[in-house]
């Protein structure tokens, strides 16, 4: 992308108070694909997470930059950027949070469908182009992949594959398997199961129960290759707020599936090795109500 052109600044408001939206006047509407980009500081990330977007292999999207109140204005650092590239739209904002941010988005986005991309984290160059192409030749209404897991101490993939390739709705009462950052979903669909403004903490897992419930069923897509790279580093949000996070999961467990003992929050080490064997003997006899497509 060369084209240099001019940048539009526009005020809106809504109901979490007024907001700016800056995008290049060459953009060409609408994209196949609007990718929701959340931002909070910690801005060297966030350029690394936008450069894994600019970079797919599969080029008919909009990027929606969310600067959520950083210290710093983010647009600073992307104006360059964008006077290049008009698929990039910034909005800025004071902070809300990042439940409100992606609502927020939503109603800016363009596309037929939304993909979510985590500001910590990297999309693989064809991640875009393989989750399209499962989802139209299969009709999905949602479509998740497998992700390279890095923390401090350790990387692997992630969810295990023996929950990811057997999911049914009532694989959701043990926990959320799947990864936020990698969710591809269609947007009228997004549009009419929103986000829960009121769910600060592990909103995607609220979504997803609520996704997993809807009559009559979705048809899922799961590609159980790793599209997504998910860095659980230093300050990341699911290291810092792990214990509000485990917290809200499980009051959304109960709402959802009622009190569970199977719920693996503040459990031992032994507890959690038999709950995982647990897990598995529940679900290889479940009786899979939703339409799943694997590749």
């Amino acid at each position: 992308m060369q084209t240099q052109a001019e940048l539009v600044t526009k005020v809106h408001r809504d109901e979490w108070g007024d907001y700016k939206i800056i995008y290049n006047n060459a953009r060409s509407l609408p994209p196949m694909i609007s990718v929701l980009l959340s931002v909070k500081d910690q801005f060297a990330q966030a350029l690394d997470a936008l450069e894994s977007i600019r970079r797919q292999t599969y080029q008919d999207i909009e990027i929606i930059l969310l600067d959520d109140g950083s210290k710093q204005s983010l647009f600073a650092e992307c104006e360059n950027l964008m006077r290049l590239d008009p698929r990039i739209l910034l909005i800025q904002q004071n902070n809300i949070g990042l439940t409100k941010s992606l609502l927020r988005g939503l109603s800016c986005a363009n596309g037929k469908y939304i993909a979510r991309q985590d500001a910590d984290d990297v999309s693989l160059a064809n991640r875009f182009e393989v989750q399209m192409r499962l989802a139209l030749k299969e009709n999905c209404d949602v479509v998740f992949s497998r992700a390279k897991k890095i923390t401090e101490k350790y990387e692997k993939i992630v969810p295990y594959s023996f929950l990811f390739s057997r999911f049914s709705p009532e694989t959701l009462r043990f926990g959320n398997i799947f990864i936020h950052g990698t969710m591809f979903i269609k947007k009228d669909i997004l549009q009419k199961i929103k986000y829960d403004s009121g769910v600060k903490y592990s909103q995607d897992y609220d979504l997803f129960c609520r996704l997993a419930h809807v009559s009559p069923p979705l048809k899922w897509g799961l590609i159980l290759e790793p599209l997504y790279v998910l860095k659980q580093l230093g300050d990341n949000i699911s290291t810092v707020r792990s214990v509000e996070q485990a917290q809200t999961a499980l009051s959304i467990t109960n709402k959802y599936y009622g009190t569970t003992f199977f719920s693996p929050v503040n459990k031992n080490k032994i507890q959690k090795l038999f709950l995982l064997i647990l897990r598995w003997l529940m679900l290889a006899i479940a009786n899979f109500t939703n339409k799943v497509v694997y590749s």
